[in-house]
């Protein structure tokens, strides 16, 4: 076994810190969101209409709209991510208190919990008879700005580590390179 004494452990070990600054700066930069990550394709939705039978808002942390239409036991979701949720809300309840059909475009997905795996169906587009309350293409752009965001905080928070790990290493070089040889 190779010895080292405790003097060149401690160097290698203050010496190792910039490094693996340096390298999870890379990572955060390198593996950043994609912008259109997690869209589907328009082609790849599915297709349904009836009647609003159930409307939830959610007010907590992280805000979403759930509903049911008559004749489909499984809830369609909205998150406060696709944007306009009091718009949407209010057209959901307005279409359920008329008794107007609406027609949405959906992507189904499994929701992991706890105890058991639930299907939702997240919500890409929603019209009613009368006029479109949401298109893909709004919401498509409105996750577009959440992924962008999440890219720049990525790139912040790499660039951060990048110039923590040149301020430790330069530390690091002073410490080495200042003591006075006997």
């Amino acid at each position: 076994m190779l010895w080292i004494s405790r003097k060149n452990k401690e160097r290698l070990k203050n010496g190792s810190i910039p490094v693996f600054l340096s390298f999870f700066g890379f990572l955060a930069i390198i593996f950043r969101p994609e912008l259109n990550s997690g869209i589907p394709s328009y082609s790849s939705l599915r297709h349904a209409n009836g009647v609003v039978s159930s409307v939830y808002r959610s007010h907590g942390k992280s805000p979403y709209i759930e509903f049911k239409v008559q004749g489909i036991s499984t809830p369609f979701y909205y998150d406060s991510i696709a944007g306009e949720l009091g718009l949407v809300g209010d057209a959901l309840e307005g279409a359920q208190l008329g008794v107007k059909p609406i027609e949405v475009l959906y992507e189904k997905r499994i929701l992991p919990t706890f105890f058991k795996k639930r299907e939702l169906y997240d919500v890409w587009q929603l019209n009613t008879e009368a006029s479109s309350i949401r298109s893909f293409a709004d919401i498509s752009v409105a996750n577009e700005a959440n992924n962008r965001v999440g890219q720049i905080i990525c790139q912040i928070i790499g660039c951060l580590l990048l110039l923590l790990s040149i301020a430790t290493a330069l530390a690091f070089l002073k410490k080495e390179f200042g003591r006075k040889q006997y």
